[in-house]
């Protein structure tokens, strides 16, 4: 299973704004709101949110993961909260 401590930071790909991040994703996860906004609830202020893009070869995490991409909460250097996104349409 996927958890914060696993998101190494060479998977950070974008530093986003909470308008960035939810004009480029809030459609594509209106399937699941409630865990949309649990996710933004969570923000605080100072924190980061930032793209996050599995790279399986160095990760040693084999193709387990389920969700190659998504969002993370970034707070005081440590992801503290993920918000996986799969690339599949319906979620």
């Amino acid at each position: 299973m996927l958890t914060p401590d696993r998101i190494p930071h060479n998977w950070l790909q974008q530093k986003l704004t909470i308008k960035e991040a939810e004009d480029n994703y809030k459609q594509t996860c209106r399937y699941i709101m409630d865990r949309w906004n649990d996710f933004f609830s969570s923000v605080q202020e100072g924190d980061e949110i930032w793209v996050w893009q599995a790279n399986f070869e160095t990760a040693n995490l084999g193709k387990t993961v389920g969700f190659p991409f998504g969002l993370c909460i970034i707070r005081k250097g440590k992801v503290i909260k993920l918000f996986p996104i799969s690339i599949y349409t319906g979620m």
